[in-house]
């Protein structure tokens, strides 16, 4: 009587087949899970109206429209990138119509220099409002005073949150408005100028002066 092989050799090779095969999807997965949770986590960010909202969906915030910003060396004025800089003032609206509020000027003008600020936007924002007006401008050299101020986050958060700066003074004389106050923040007392000039009836912002302290 002939005896047949034992299918033993096989059913261990299948067994460990198998096996491994268990053991490259555990650690495969465990991998997995560790990159996922070690993921860099996006910062929210405080919008105009002071809700927090994350940068995939902060070009899709509602601001309102601004139109040209003319700022001097010792100046500076931002812009969001996802929003277009008209070279037609009668274009534009929000907050640059002749009824718009001090608090409205003030919070949209230092909410823009704040996202810019973050954002390091500076140099995309010149560069489009020179293209706008064809005239030369040198976004570092308007810039750079005013960044090496902004290095808290967290430094115009009572402005987007509807806050009017402290002890903000109004003068108006003949189509020209200017602003000048501060505000104290995260041990800091902030200090701003504003001049705004009313062109085809829309206010634009023609200098911008912020400095900021600790006390």
């Amino acid at each position: 009587m002939i005896k047949s092989k034992s299918p033993k050799p096989l059913i261990i090779v299948i067994v460990l087949l198998i096996l491994g095969l268990v053991v490259y999807y555990y650690i495969n997965d465990k991998n997995s899970n560790e990159s996922a949770e070690t993921s860099t986590v996006t910062k929210p960010k405080i919008t105009f109206d002071g809700s927090t909202r994350s940068a995939s969906d902060q070009k899709n915030v509602d601001q309102p429209t601004t139109d040209a910003t003319t700022a001097n060396s010792d100046s500076d004025s931002t812009d969001d990138p996802d929003t277009a800089v008209s070279s037609n003032p009668s274009a534009a609206g929000g907050v640059n119509t002749p009824e718009a509020t001090d608090q409205e000027l003030v919070r949209y003008t230092l909410s823009r220099f704040y996202y810019a600020a973050e954002t390091d936007n500076f140099t995309s924002f010149f560069d489009d409002l020179a293209t706008s007006f064809a005239q030369h401008t040198d976004p570092a050299d308007l810039s750079e005073t005013f960044k090496a101020y902004i290095d808290n986050p967290d430094l115009l958060k009572p402005i987007l949150d509807g806050q009017l700066a402290i002890g903000t003074s109004t003068k108006e004389n003949a189509g020209h408005r200017s602003y000048s106050g501060q505000f104290i923040t995260d041990n800091r007392v902030v200090a701003f100028d504003l001049n705004y000039a009313l062109v085809e009836d829309h206010w634009l912002l023609t200098r911008i002066i912020v400095d900021s302290k600790r006390p």
